[in-house]
């Protein structure tokens, strides 16, 4: 009993084991079907074909276009060379000699038509006043005014012309001035002298003290060429030598001046 139960299960398992390894066969392919089948391979494979072609000719068009490239930079980055415009032409402007003013040497030569002498004089920026050398001074009252005398203090180092200077001047007192120094007040006068030097015709105020111990008998301050002339400290004698009072000069003029140029205080 037993083993006619075991032959019957055996029986079934080799029964399962055929039908699970058995297959189905495929159905056989007509020729309309094949045909049909390779038209549709041929359509899909000239699709590909197309687009394939389609992308080799964009790849040919970016090549060109990076092949151009290198000179449409080069010639953005190029600057074109431009002529600045031309700044309109200044309308030339007339002007006297230093803007109408004379020009002065540190040293000139100043000459006194009423006393007929010459006085080399200092041009000084830093003196206010101007200043004539001067000896016996004397004040006195004339007509109810007051005048005062004096004589030109001739120092060793003063150049005069002429030689032999004028005697006693006499000439209305302007006004006075007080000056203080370390060795107290001093109180001078003021006298007012016409004066030419070079082309400047001034009458001139003066204070009378004496210069012996100064280098020139004459000093000429700010108030003389005060808007009328500027001052070139490093030349001397630009209008020239001392006059002979006949309307010319005793020595050269201008630059070829003795003395012209730095040098000399």
């Amino acid at each position: 009993m037993r083993l006619r139960e075991g032959v019957s299960a055996l029986a079934l398992v080799v029964a399962l084991s055929g039908c699970a390894a058995w297959e189905r066969s495929p159905e056989p392919v007509t020729a309309e079907a094949f045909e049909a089948r390779m038209a549709e391979l041929d359509r899909r494979l000239k699709v590909l074909s197309e687009a394939e072609e389609g992308r080799g000719a964009g790849l040919s068009a970016l090549e060109d276009e990076l092949d151009g490239l290198p000179s449409e930079v080069a010639a953005a980055c190029r600057r074109e060379a431009v002529e600045p415009p031309l700044a309109p032409a200044c309308t030339p402007v007339e002007e006297g000699p230093l803007t109408d003013r004379y020009l002065l040497g540190r040293r000139e030569w100043a000459r006194f038509p009423s006393l007929e002498v010459a006085l080399e004089a200092r041009v000084d920026t830093g003196a206010s006043t101007s200043s004539l050398s001067a000896t016996d001074i004397t004040p006195f009252e004339r007509d109810g005014e007051d005048w005062v005398r004096f004589r030109i203090a001739r120092g060793e180092d003063h150049a005069i012309h002429p030689e032999t200077e004028p005697g006693a001047i006499e000439r209305p007192v302007a006004r006075t001035v007080t000056i203080i120094q370390a060795a107290g007040e001093e109180e001078r006068y003021v006298v007012t002298l016409p004066m030419e030097l070079g082309p400047i015709t001034e009458r001139v105020e003066f204070t009378l003290n004496n210069r012996t111990d100064l280098s020139t008998p004459l000093l000429l301050g700010r108030r003389f060429f005060m808007d009328i002339a500027l001052v070139d400290v490093g030349r001397k004698h630009i209008h020239g030598g001392p006059p002979d009072f006949q309307g010319e000069a005793a020595g050269p003029s201008g630059a070829d001046a003795p003395g012209n140029g730095a040098g000399g205080g």
